[in-house]
């Protein structure tokens, strides 16, 4: 499976949930923080506590540059997009 597919949905779930809870500034730097963070730990857990699986160089840095940027901006949107909709309710 793509592990891209889980990451976003897990950064969308985030960002909603985030929504449902906070608003605000707030609301939009947890929402960028936690998926970001999230990230982080399981990058770093992969890398520090699993057994090595690989060769090479370590790429966690790199991965969390792309990644966690990528998470970062999806869960903003999803909270901004959920935001926006809450406040279209009837």
């Amino acid at each position: 499976m793509n592990p891209w597919i889980i990451i976003i949905s897990v950064s969308v779930i985030l960002g909603v949930g985030i929504g449902a809870k906070f608003s605000g500034k707030k609301g939009i730097v947890l929402a960028g923080l936690v998926p970001w963070l999230a990230l982080l730990f399981l990058i770093l857990f992969q890398e520090y506590v699993l057994p090595y699986q690989g060769g090479g160089a370590s790429m966690w840095p790199i991965a969390q540059i792309i990644g966690g940027t990528a998470v970062a901006i999806t869960g903003i949107v999803s909270y901004l997009v959920y935001k926006k909709f809450q406040s279209n309710k009837i």
